[in-house]
């Protein structure tokens, strides 16, 4: 088991070395793998998905009348509700508040 560890510390320990005497090559060889998966991402996810051509669907799909309607009457729930909330005033949060508004509580305990 000692042995193991000991193996395992001095090749970590030469792997930094290595880094640390060539780090512009390291960088390099980074750089280098990194732009390579990204063509191949790039060339996985556009250039073949172009290629492929989608195949047209025969079956058409049924909307039950119910849950249409059901969804029609929400969405003109929420269109009359954002109509309404444009009518409403609210009150500026940068400007002083006008004196009738201000609370003063009179102070009951006069000597």
């Amino acid at each position: 088991m000692r042995v193991k560890i000991k193996i395992i510390k001095n090749f970590s320990w030469g792997l930094v070395l290595f880094i640390v005497k060539y780090d512009f090559l390291v960088c390099l060889i980074l750089f280098l793998l990194s732009f390579l998966f990204s063509g191949f991402l790039f060339y996985k996810y556009s250039i073949l998905t172009d290629k492929i051509e989608i195949e047209e669907i025969d079956q058409s799909f049924l909307i039950k009348e119910q849950t249409y309607q059901e969804i029609l009457r929400i969405w003109q729930d929420y269109e009359q509700k954002f109509q309404q909330a444009g009518l409403k005033e609210y009150p500026d949060l940068f400007q002083p508040a006008p004196a009738s508004l201000i609370f003063e509580p009179e102070s009951e305990l006069t000597e």
